[in-house]
């Protein structure tokens, strides 16, 4: 994937995140730029999300996160102390989404306090409009150790031109990636399973909303959940073949070719 590719990806899930809770759109796009090198980490990848480096724990006790569920993924990851670099393993969040990633990422700079019943950490810098202003503000409180951190995010800024993304005019040009899109990305990840490749969507009514969190530990087999505003969320790669046209004892198939290897779900 290019640079531009990663933010052609990501600057309308970015875009929505940062506009709901009064962050710079041009920030946060730079901030997964930077944490996850143009979304080439395992942990930016589908199925984890995470592309602002959300650690588990958060000042947990002080905020009720509205986006993430409390699946975590451990991994080793570099800080800074006492202006030295070294590297430990530490526990991240995992998302459904990229728009929840972002969006928890942005309810924490609204929502988290020093301490329960404190000051808010970063709120009052919620709807500064300048770019250095507001990362060094978030920087400079604690949210990352690497003493270059606003450096490298204006620096990325500049490059991209991602200042454009904070206006509202903008905000309503980007397309966000539609379900399609998202199936488009993998197909060449997707292996050849007696001559299959993805033909059919199968779409199955739940009766619950796509937010509901039950649906991603509830057994369900689909991709993609899809919520009530038309949000797509995606749960497990489409490289995955999932239990959803029915191929195990007992089950007949309703479709003479759809079959798990060859059909992406939709929940």
């Amino acid at each position: 994937m290019t640079q531009k590719e990663w933010i052609d990806l990501i600057a309308g899930d970015a875009q929505r995140a940062a506009n709901e809770y009064g962050y710079l759109p041009s920030v946060l796009i730079a901030q997964t730029c930077q944490e996850t090198g143009y979304g080439s980490t395992d942990l930016s990848q589908i199925g984890r999300y995470n592309v602002v480096g959300m650690k588990k724990e958060l000042l947990n006790n002080t905020w009720q996160s509205e986006h993430w569920h409390g699946e975590t993924y451990s991994k080793v990851t570099p800080e800074w102390y006492n202006g030295k670099k070294t590297y430990i393993t530490d526990v991240f969040r995992v998302y459904g989404s990229y728009y929840d990633g972002l969006a928890d990422y942005c309810q924490f700079m609204r929502d988290a306090r020093y301490s329960v019943g404190g000051a808010y950490k970063y709120r009052d810098l919620l709807g500064t409009k300048d770019p250095y202003t507001l990362i060094e503000g978030v920087r400079s409180r604690g949210y990352c150790t690497d003493p270059g951190y606003s450096t490298a995010i204006m620096a990325i800024i500049k490059k991209h031109d991602l200042t454009q993304y904070d206006t509202e005019e903008e905000a309503k040009k980007v397309e966000r990636p539609t379900i399609i899109n998202r199936i488009a990305e993998n197909r060449s990840q997707v292996p050849a399973h007696n001559a299959n490749s993805h033909k059919y969507l199968a779409v199955h009514y739940l009766g619950v909303n796509g937010e509901n969190p039950d649906l991603y530990c509830g057994g369900y087999g689909g991709h993609f959940y899809v919520s009530k505003d038309g949000t797509c969320y995606q749960a497990a790669e489409v490289t995955d073949k999932l239990w959803h046209v029915g191929a195990s004892s007992g089950f007949s198939y309703r479709h003479p070719e759809a079959r798990n290897a060859n059909t992406i779900g939709i929940e």
